[in-house]
């Protein structure tokens, strides 16, 4: 396995989006007039959670899910289907 396997990709966009959502909201606080320090961290910490509650909700199997190869189905001898027809 190497090291960006479909669950290393995945655990690298899950940390950007999560650094994303940090960064981001250091720029809504000075949207809401009124907020002290600690009410604007507060609301920084509420909007990361809600953010990623929606990441959570709608891509709950990740957002680079992991693929699983279907086996292939097995086939019936030649021998099956003329005994199938003989029934009938």
């Amino acid at each position: 396995m190497g090291l960006l396997t479909a669950t290393g990709i995945g655990a690298v966009v899950g940390a950007v989006v999560v650094v994303f959502f940090l960064e981001s909201t250091r720029f809504v606080i000075p949207w809401v007039p009124g907020l002290s320090a600690v009410q604007g961290a507060a609301l920084r910490e509420f909007l990361i959670a809600a953010a990623l509650l929606v990441v959570l909700r709608f891509y709950a199997k990740g957002l680079v899910p992991e693929r699983i190869p279907q086996p292939p189905l097995p086939t019936a001898p030649p021998e099956a289907a003329v005994a199938i027809e003989r029934v009938r």
